[in-house]
């Protein structure tokens, strides 16, 4: 474990000394090699970059696995899921019915969907995400096949299932529309209902008719899970454990089979197609792409800083739109810079938290900036150090790692947490209280840690001293019936 964390601080300082190098040459590819590689090797990067001017590559990259078990490598091809990505896509589906005079952005919802019931949302709130409908994942969450349990087991929920479910419960709207920003799945999802009435075709026929086979995007596809098309070279979603010793398969929700707000699979290079047809008149008018990259304003008349399926920025005095994607396993983004017409594509099927970290990393570099490297995760570290040797020297372990570390670790409460709850599952109840007493060291005002800690001493039969941890997190929190409650039961011998 000591030279796991030392290979990386090498590496780290490896990487500054170098980068002075190449943020002074003409494309920094070798600066945007080192710093990809030093985010492997924290286990904070699996997936492919892409950088392109003007449409043409000026930098692509695959690194890392495609696969759960890890036999199988990324290729500059691999098909990724792009999530939240996707949602361009139908907001492009929309302007491009709109072109054709099939609808306007100010047509109430219900024109289109009229057993939605709610009232006064339009194409337009569903589109920048101020229509204040409620959550459909919330409401799924909690009510469909929820006998089964496990979300990545129940049956697969669809489109039309979401809006019977919106119909029977009728959950309360957050807001009226037009009065907040609310970023809304829900908005999307029915937009895609809406493209199906107006085009009387399937939401992904229609993205293949109208925008991918148009633009020879081969690798592209709106997946669904009830008829799965055959991918070559897809990415599978994973997650390492918190300790590092395994993959974990992260690729399978019941939402999977939703659609409009996610669930097209692609390529970076089939991305580049997308980005460029997006300065053309291909798909639609370029005053329809000028007013799908205008930030939409709230009836207050204050900004949102998000339009049609983008978001909408600056860096460096010059106009940028992007957005972001996460679902299971994969976290992506899209970037384009419009002045100078730079793309940054980032697709990864590695459920890590980094991903801000390492697009910001790659947009510093080609600033010519130093960029900052992702933290290594304490839980991976400390994982380490008890396979190697068991949960006796733990506690030396983690002061030590405080001590050297220092900020090159992340010694956040959610790493113990999870590591905790990770070593718990696997009946490992010895290694689970070692490090979830260290939590409780670390966060002596934290509730939470008492009470897992307390949960595991429970599961060990180690009754006394989980009362002793309820006693003291119930004094953190006075008259909390939740923690009362338990204390009461874990009294009962």
């Amino acid at each position: 474990m000591k030279r796991m964390l030392r290979r990386g601080l090498l590496l780290s300082a490896a990487f500054i000394l170098a980068s002075a190098g190449a943020l002074r040459a003409e494309f920094p590819t070798a600066g945007i090699d080192r710093f990809l590689e030093a985010c492997a090797d924290r286990g904070e990067f699996n997936g492919v970059v892409l950088v392109a001017n003007s449409g043409k590559v000026s930098y692509h990259r695959a690194i890392g696995k495609a696969s759960v078990d890890g036999g199988v490598p990324l290729r500059k091809d691999s098909v990724f899921r792009l999530a939240s990505v996707a949602k361009a896509f139908t907001a492009v589906s929309i302007l491009m019915l709109r072109q054709a005079g099939k609808l306007t952005l100010d047509d109430d919802v219900r024109k289109y969907v009229p057993t939605l019931p709610y009232e006064g949302a339009t194409i337009r709130h569903l589109l920048r995400h101020t229509s204040g409908l409620p959550d459909y994942v919330k409401l799924l969450d909690k009510h469909w096949d929820k006998g089964e349990g496990d979300l990545s087991r129940r049956r697969f929920a669809t489109n039309p299932a979401a809006l019977a479910e919106l119909i029977r419960h009728k959950p309360p709207v957050k807001f009226s529309p037009g009065e907040r920003w609310d970023y809304s799945n829900t908005g999307y999802m029915l937009l895609a209902l809406v493209v199906e009435k107006i085009s009387g075709e399937r939401f992904g026929d229609f993205l293949e008719k109208k925008i991918f086979a148009p633009l020879g995007m081969k690798d592209t596809v709106l997946f669904t899970p009830l008829k799965p098309p055959a991918i070559e070279h897809r990415a599978w979603g994973y997650r390492l454990a918190p300790d590092g010793g395994e993959r974990l398969a992260n690729d399978r929700n019941y939402l999977n089979a939703m659609y409009g707000d996610g669930e097209v699979y692609s390529t970076a290079a089939d991305l580049i197609k997308w980005d460029q047809a997006l300065y053309t008149s291909k798909l639609i008018s370029p005053a329809d792409v000028d007013e799908m990259f205008t930030s939409g304003r709230l009836s207050s008349g204050k900004e949102t800083g998000y339009g049609y399926g983008w978001g909408i920025g600056s860096r460096g005095g010059r106009k940028v739109v992007n957005h972001g994607g996460g679902w299971v396993g994969f976290r992506t983004w899209i970037d384009r810079e419009l002045d100078d017409r730079q793309l940054l594509v980032i697709l990864t099927n590695h459920t890590s938290r980094s991903l801000g970290v390492v697009r910001r990393g790659v947009l510093s570099i080609l600033e010519g900036k130093k960029p900052r490297l992702p933290k290594f995760p304490v839980a991976r570290l400390l994982g380490a150090s008890l396979r190697d040797g068991g949960s006796a020297g733990l506690k030396k372990e983690y002061r030590r790692l405080k001590s050297t570390g220092g900020k090159e670790i992340d010694f956040s409460e959610g790493q113990l947490r999870e590591l905790g709850s990770y070593l718990r599952k696997k009946k490992k109840g010895r290694e689970a209280v070692a490090v979830l007493e260290l939590n409780v060291e670390a966060y002596p005002k934290s509730v939470r840690a008492r009470e897992e800690l307390a949960d595991t001493l429970l599961d060990a039969g180690r009754r006394e001293e989980a009362v002793k941890v309820l006693e003291e997190a119930l004094s953190l929190e006075p008259g909390s019936a939740r923690l009362e409650k338990k204390l009461k039961k874990s009294r009962k011998p």
